[in-house]
């Protein structure tokens, strides 16, 4: 088994995520150096909520290989599958991943609606009336890398150790994120309750 680590980065969200991450860091410290009302730390903590959301839908997740399993890492779950038990992988707006009559999605990596909504030789262009005028017949990156990903999973799906087929799917909930996320609910009612 090997312990080789392979990730796939997400289609879109992680740079915007984070540049959320920090603007809202920045709004709420602007916020408490002006102002230390009750209405204001309202607005902070709100912020804070907004800011636990951002990351875990727009930074968490990811697509990984390790350890002979793929881990799709969403927003408030892991589910690992071992790779020896992987069907089929398909990348449309998302990614799906088949364990015989069983279906697991891995958010972060995916295709544009537009793209899956155009037949085939239009896809990845960006003008309707120039399909090609802009980009000379190429697809766009994300989705270039959505079939690379698509490819690359199911290359190792079937190179994968048959010791794997024993092993289970097991989906674990990021109790932690949702912890956070409970506790900055709290703090919010706790200071709208005192008002």
């Amino acid at each position: 088994m090997s312990s080789d680590r392979v990730v796939f980065p997400p289609s879109t969200g992680s740079l915007l995520g984070w540049f959320s991450v920090v603007g809202l860091a920045v709004a709420a410290a602007v916020l408490l150096a002006d102002d230390r009302s009750r209405v204001t730390w309202l607005i902070v903590v709100a912020m804070v909520a907004l800011g636990v959301l951002v990351h875990a839908y727009l930074i968490r997740p990811r697509l990984c290989v390790t350890n002979g399993r793929l881990e799709l890492v969403n927003p408030w779950t892991v589910t690992r599958i071992p790779l020896a038990r992987i069907g089929l992988v398909l990348v449309h707006a998302v990614t799906y991943v088949y364990v015989g009559e069983d279906r697991y999605v891995g958010v972060a990596v995916g295709r544009t609606t537009r793209d899956l909504a155009l037949p085939e030789g239009l896809r990845g262009s960006r003008s309707m009336l120039l399909p090609r005028a802009f980009n000379n017949g190429e697809p766009k990156t994300r989705d270039k890398e959505a079939e690379s990903t698509e490819r690359q999973l199911s290359e190792l799906a079937r190179s994968a150790s048959p010791e794997g087929l024993d092993w289970p799917v097991t989906r674990t909930v990021s109790w932690p994120r949702l912890a956070a996320l409970g506790v900055v609910v709290a703090v919010w009612l706790i200071v709208w309750a005192l008002g």
